[in-house]
Order: structure tokens, then C-alpha cells, then sequence
């Protein structure tokens, strides 16, 4: 009887270490889940917003530092002619709203000279289904194509993500 006592004070004694043994790696466990679900969601909220803009274009240069200084630092990417226009079909943008230089900020486009109020105010409730904001061409006058005084009327348009446009704003 006393031997079969030492044999199960044996067997628990090592059940003891199996089962901190467990448990130790079960918490390792758990945290390393926790770490990477976390580390995940971070890297997700991190987002480089991107101008693509042609190496030349010097009106491209004066709004990415007019962005810069109001808050929208950008990465510059350089880019030809033929990488542009497939950029420009990558990200949907209608050929008649197209402009010289495309953003990609927080996952939405910006196309264009597009004042910086616009855009902040965009992103700060983007309407449902957009793809985003457009300025055609290069108005005189807008951010980057500043010219003395002389602004020339141009208009902000939503594009949405199944082609419809829509007045933003107008300048």
C-alpha cells in the first residue's frame, strides 16, 4: 500500500509539472496572439499616402509641399508618361476628370490641384461608395497653379465608385 502511495505521489508530481508546463506555454501563447493581432492593427492604420506625379511637372512639386504643409506629408513616386495613364485606369479615375498628378491618401483618390479644406473635409466623413476627388486639368489659381492674382472658377467633383460625379465645391 505504501508503494502504491509513492507511485501516485510520483504520477501527480509530474502531472503538477506537465500541467505549469501547459499552462506556461498556453500564456506564451496567448500573448503572442495578442502581440501580433495588435502589432496587425496598428500596421493597418499606417497608411503612406503616395503622389504619382511625372519627374518634370514643377506645378506637381508646389502642391506636394502645399499638402506637406498643411498636414499631408506625401511620397513622391515619379513616374512616366505610360505608368501614369495606368495608374490613372488602376485606381478608376474617369478620363474626363483626370489632371497631372493622382493622390492616394488614406485609400481614397485625389486627382488633381485640390485644395486642401476639400480634402480634409472629405476625409473627414467620405461620403458612402466614394472613390474619392477630382480637379480636371490645372486651373490658374489653384493650389500649386497659383499665378499673382488671377484664379480662373473651377469645381471639386466626388467620384464615386460606380462612375458618378457630383459637385464637391467650386473655387
Amino acid at each position: 500500500m505504501l508503494k502504491f502511495g509513492i507511485i501516485l505521489a510520483k504520477r501527480e508530481v509530474k502531472m503538477q509539472k506537465y500541467f505549469k508546463l501547459l499552462s506556461s506555454f498556453l500564456l506564451f501563447a496567448v500573448c503572442a496572439l495578442f502581440f501580433t493581432e495588435n502589432l496587425n492593427a496598428k500596421s493597418k492604420t499606417i497608411q503612406e499616402n503616395i503622389l504619382y506625379k511625372d519627374p518634370n511637372c514643377e506645378c506637381c512639386n508646389k502642391w506636394a509641399d502645399y499638402m506637406d504643409k498643411n498636414g499631408f506629408p506625401l511620397t513622391i513616386k515619379k513616374v512616366n508618361h505610360h505608368q501614369m495613364i495606368s495608374i490613372k485606369e488602376k485606381y478608376h479615375i474617369p478620363f474626363e476628370f483626370q489632371s497631372c498628378h493622382t493622390a492616394i491618401i488614406n485609400n481614397y483618390v485625389f486627382e488633381g490641384h485640390i485644395p486642401v479644406e476639400d480634402i480634409k473635409k472629405f476625409l473627414k466623413k467620405p461620403p458612402r461608395d466614394s472613390l474619392g476627388l477630382a480637379v480636371p486639368g490645372m486651373p490658374i489659381g489653384s493650389p500649386g497653379m497659383e499665378q499673382s492674382t488671377f484664379i480662373e472658377p473651377y469645381n471639386v467633383y466626388l467620384i464615386k465608385k460606380n462612375g458618378d460625379t457630383a459637385v464637391w465645391n467650386q473655387h
